[in-house]
Formats: structure tokens, C-alpha cells, sequence
């Protein structure tokens, strides 16, 4: 899982990447009303210390859930805006923390996500293939292969 803050960043991922590679690309700002939970604040510099309200997350992962999260920082001297990303499941309290890294003072947003709500077509049914087929993961901005020299994708499978 990848996290771009740049169209750059996104595009050198993209031109590393082989023909028939899946990609599926989701804003923050367009996912940002359908958060599980959201943490802190992307322009404070404050470490976040406050995790009583990871209650909602860990309930999920309590319940088998899978969970992503996506952590922002935006640089007070530069506006430039920092990202990680990863996805969470069937960890305990301590676990968590560790994977979140929120005893180092980590500053910034945290924002979380049900995966399967990440993975949701038209119908709010879950897409899970890769290879979507007439389905569309509607939460996603892109979600295709990329093609080759030609145009074409290549079918999954060696290339």
C-alpha cells in the first residue's frame, strides 16, 4: 500500500510499475466524511497523546474487521504535506499503538477506514478481485490496470 502527497511521487510508483499492474488510487479529501474515526489534526505539530477515542478501531478489529489507516502531516515551514498508509487487522491494544507508532510523538491526522467500505461498488456490495470486471470500487478515483506500450492490459497472470 502507497501513499502519495504529489502527483510526482504518484507517478514515479506508476512508471515503475509493470503492464498489468492493478492500481486503485482514492482521495483523502473525497474519503474524508467517511471515516471509521479520525485522530488529531493534519496542521498540528502536538504529539498525539490522546488515543481514548481509538475505541471505535479497535471494536472493529475486536470484531475481525480489517482497518486502513492513513496518517498525514502537513510541514509548517513548507505546507508540503507527509503520508504513510497501511492497513491493521487482529492486533491488540499495545500492537496498535506500536503499528501506529504513537509513542514515538507522532504529530499529524490519523484517518481509518473499513476496508471493505474502501472496496464497495455501486451497490455497497464488496469488489474482492483485484480484476474488477464491470464492477466499480465507487469510493475509488482510479481503479484499473495499467496498460502496456500499446494501450492494452494485459490479462492477470505472468507477463
Amino acid at each position: 500500500m502507497f501513499c502519495f502527497s504529489d502527483y510526482e511521487s504518484y507517478y514515479r510508483e506508476l512508471s515503475d510499475s509493470r503492464p498489468g499492474d492493478h492500481f486503485t488510487v482514492y482521495s483523502r479529501n473525497k474519503l474524508a466524511t467517511k471515516t471509521l474515526f479520525r485522530l488529531g489534526d493534519l496542521r498540528s505539530n502536538q504529539p498525539i497523546l490522546d488515543t481514548h477515542g481509538l475505541v471505535e478501531v479497535k471494536t472493529a478489529l475486536a470484531a475481525g474487521k480489517e482497518i486502513v489507516f492513513l496518517w498525514c502531516h502537513a510541514l509548517p515551514e513548507t505546507e508540503r504535506i507527509e503520508c504513510d498508509a497501511g492497513t491493521l487487522w487482529d492486533l491488540t491494544e499495545k500492537e496498535l499503538e506500536e503499528s501506529l507508532r504513537l509513542r514515538s510523538g507522532r504529530s499529524g491526522e490519523f484517518m481509518f477506514f473499513l476496508l471493505q467500505m474502501l472496496d464497495e461498488d455501486e451497490g455497497g456490495n464488496p469488489i474482492t478481485s483485484v480484476s474488477t470486471g464491470a464492477k466499480r470500487r465507487v469510493n475509488a478515483v482510479v481503479d484499473g490496470k495499467r496498460p502496456n506500450e500499446a494501450g492494452l492490459t494485459p490479462a492477470s497472470g505472468p507477463y
